[in-house]
């Protein structure tokens, strides 16, 4: 991993990164009822580089803190079940990336009261690949919704040498998402 990190005087602070990661080959530990569900995949690497801000008001009025980031993955390792036997075998899609940002804003309205509002936004891409003999170049990854929204406001009850309590609500929403390779509505 390669990093820089600066400092404001005030305190906020700027990133980048650039890393490579490495995940060694997987026995699949979903082969549950198959003798054929019973497979290794190949290691997968990906080069991920991310660059963010974290940042905050005097007094701590405002906090700010954003990151845009970018994924690129060789073999990545993938759940693939055959919807017509149920049979679960581990995959290797050939290469696929992740494009992405996130913003989170916190706001203490008064002293004991947060206003919290979060914003993610997803690109997701196979780039190459194929499971049994179907093509998923152009097909998103699962679990990996384009927006996904979260908000909430805390407020502190009670605040003592002996502790805090504080009382809150929280909500989040995602948009569509596929839950495997292959890209079907559900």
């Amino acid at each position: 991993k390669l990093g820089l990190d600066y400092k404001t005087q005030s305190g906020n602070l700027f990133y980048g990164s650039i890393s490579r990661g490495y995940r060694g080959n997987a026995f699949n530990a979903q082969g549950y009822f198959f003798p054929n569900e019973l497979n290794v995949a190949k290691p997968e690497t990906v080069t991920a580089a991310e660059l963010g801000f974290k940042a905050q008001s005097p007094g701590r009025r405002l906090t700010i803190n954003g990151a845009v980031f970018h994924y690129a993955y060789k073999n990545q390792q993938a759940l693939d079940v055959n919807p017509n036997t149920l049979v679960q075998t581990l995959v290797n899609i050939g290469k696929s990336r992740i494009l992405g940002g996130e913003l989170e804003l916190v706001v203490r309205a008064v002293e004991k009261v947060r206003i919290n509002l979060g914003v993610g936004l997803l690109d997701t891409r196979i780039k190459t690949g194929q499971v049994s003999g179907v093509n998923l170049a152009g097909n998103e990854l699962p679990n990996a919704p384009k927006v996904s929204v979260s908000a909430g406001v805390e407020c502190d009850v009670m605040d003592t040498d002996a502790g805090r309590v504080t009382l809150g609500v929280n909500g989040s929403s995602v948009s569509k998402q596929y839950f495997e390779i292959f890209n079907t509505d559900r």
